[in-house]
């Protein structure tokens, strides 16, 4: 009997087993730090700096843990207290090289921290300021090379800063780089300028209109006309610097609009970069609505009805923070207004008619899942380069790592591609201009 009784309990516990793994979730590996698309992106764009000694990761998984998403001001204390952390031990480091590896990460992480505010949040001036001292104590521990320029424009000034190459470096192209829609110059030197040195080229990265210094210092909003404040940049440069060989324009995310633009009307350019591609921001503003909604939205913006469009989007809004975060961002660098004002006042923003006049070596890359960019707008910008010297294009798949925008989390991957492109077009020339 009791023998019975010991079968009978073994077969229950076999059988709660087996039920119990064929219900268990597998234990396989997660890709995503946050389910909303805003802050997923972000973390990973902060890793991203990993490869060029700007983050750390396990410093940036201890940072985001418990972070609810959505939540601008928990976001920016955790960031804040890691950058805090990382600052104070910089300041005890002896070894100088540690010491600017570690001024770095604590630029990047202040850099995040204040990503989410809004820009009449009264924390952000002073978490900028730091930011921004942080990446030149990095640069002056480090003994980085550079040099900071003025550049006069429109009765104000924009700042520029030089990153000479080495020995060599004057036979091959000047890369000017500048940030994007939500960036400062200083990320840039993570994103290209370490890694180009290294490479033995020279770079100029600035802050234009609606970028980190020209936008918080000077109250300069985005311009359509980028070639503009290019012209600025490269007069100013080229009135105390040997003229370089070849002129490359590298823009970053919305610099895939300014950069190509700027390259249709400047004709010192010689090359340009859309990292990614950014051909029509009116499309890109559409592209964060859900796609049933959007033949609607067009109807309403169509017909004027402006009081209904600022009503649905301000709703969505609540609901979708990198929307939320994406209008306000729009305010501050384009300049006040409503939702239906602000969508007609992008369409100036596109390279529609613009593309046709680049006559330089064009270089695009695109994701496959990039969230802020539809897919057709590669080969939109692709078809409208029809007067471009040459047209070469990138893009990148899941299984790559390189499929979300700006190819974050896997810098090495595009930089590759981009510094063959450069070997290939622009090869090192026996005369120095």
């Amino acid at each position: 009997m009791k023998k019975k009784w010991l079968f009978l309990l073994l077969f229950c516990a076999l059988a709660v087993a087996l039920l119990a793994l064929f219900f268990m979730k597998k234990d396989v590996g997660q890709p995503r730090y946050f389910k909303d698309q805003a802050y997923y992106y972000e973390t990973l764009r902060a890793l991203s700096r990993c490869s060029s000694r700007g983050t750390d990761v396990a410093e940036i998984y201890a940072t985001i843990k418990g972070i609810p998403s959505g939540n601008e001001q928990e976001w920016f204390r955790a960031w804040e207290r890691t950058a805090i952390r990382i600052e104070k031990r910089a300041e005890s480091l002896k070894d100088p090289i540690s010491r600017g590896w570690a001024y770095f990460r604590a630029h990047n992480y202040r850099r995040s921290a204040e990503f989410f505010l809004m820009a009449s949040d009264p924390k952000r001036p002073e978490s900028y300021s730091k930011c921004v001292e942080a990446f030149y104590k990095g640069l002056d521990s480090l003994k980085v090379n550079y040099e900071r320029i003025h550049v006069p424009y429109e009765g104000k000034s924009l700042q520029a800063v030089y990153y000479p190459g080495p020995s060599g470096s004057e036979r091959k192209p000047l890369i000017v780089a500048m940030p994007g829609f939500d960036g400062m110059q200083e990320e840039v030197y993570f994103t290209i300028a370490s890694a180009a040195t290294q490479h033995g080229y020279s770079v100029l990265t600035f802050d234009g209109p609606g970028q980190g210094s020209a936008l918080r210092n000077q109250n300069l909003k985005f311009t359509a006309q980028w070639e503009k404040p290019v012209a600025a940049v490269l007069d100013e440069f080229l009135r105390t610097h040997q003229r370089p060989t070849k002129i490359v324009l590298f823009g970053s995310s919305f610099g895939g609009y300014l950069a190509p633009r700027a390259a249709a009307f400047e004709k010192r350019v010689d090359g340009v970069v859309a990292y990614d591609v950014f051909f029509d921001f009116q499309e890109v503003f559409l592209h964060r609505i859900p796609p049933f909604a959007r033949t609607a939205m067009r109807y309403l913006l169509d017909n004027k009805m402006d009081g209904t469009v600022g009503f649905l989007i301000n709703v969505r809004s609540w609901l979708d923070p990198s929307l939320r975060w994406g209008f306000a961002n729009l305010r501050w660098t384009m300049g006040d207004g409503e939702p239906a004002e602000l969508y007609r006042r992008l369409a100036a923003y596109s390279l529609k008619d613009a593309a046709k006049s680049i006559r330089c070596d064009v270089l695009i890359f695109g994701g496959k899942n990039d969230h802020f960019i539809p897919e057709n707008q590669i080969k939109d910008f692709q078809q409208s380069l029809i007067n471009a010297r040459s047209v070469s294009t990138f893009v990148y798949s899941e299984e790559t790592g390189g499929d979300q925008h700006c190819q974050q989390g896997a810098m090495m991957l595009w930089q590759e591609d981009f510094f063959d492109w450069l070997k290939e077009k622009f090869p090192p020339s026996n005369h120095v201009k």
